[in-house]
């Protein structure tokens, strides 16, 4: 099954506050945490189902050289990203975004 994916806007400003922030400290860090984005993208559009539901109908993906998280959910032929957050960053930031 092919799924459409879409970011939230919420979610597209988290990735482009870590891009800000990666890139201050160095400017290709900045591309490399895209690169990421990408990469993870990638992963779960070959297997979406491939992550548990960690909270209700959401699921998550590490990426791997930065510590954040993707945070999504499946509805029908559709992807929704819903955060892209650190770590660190309490759940109730993810969890307050939900439909």
């Amino acid at each position: 099954m092919n799924f459409r994916l879409i970011f939230k806007p919420k979610a597209e400003q988290d990735i482009g506050e870590g891009r800000d922030y990666y890139s201050q400290i160095r400017a290709k860090l900045g591309t490399d945490f895209l690169t990421e984005i990408d990469q993870c993208v990638k992963l779960i559009l070959a297997n979406p189902f491939r992550r548990a539901e960690v909270f209700k109908s959401i699921r998550q993906v590490h990426l791997h050289r930065f510590p954040y998280m993707m945070s999504y959910l499946i509805e029908n032929d559709s992807i929704i990203v819903i955060a892209v957050t650190h770590n660190r960053r309490h759940s109730r930031l993810w969890k307050s975004r939900l439909p």
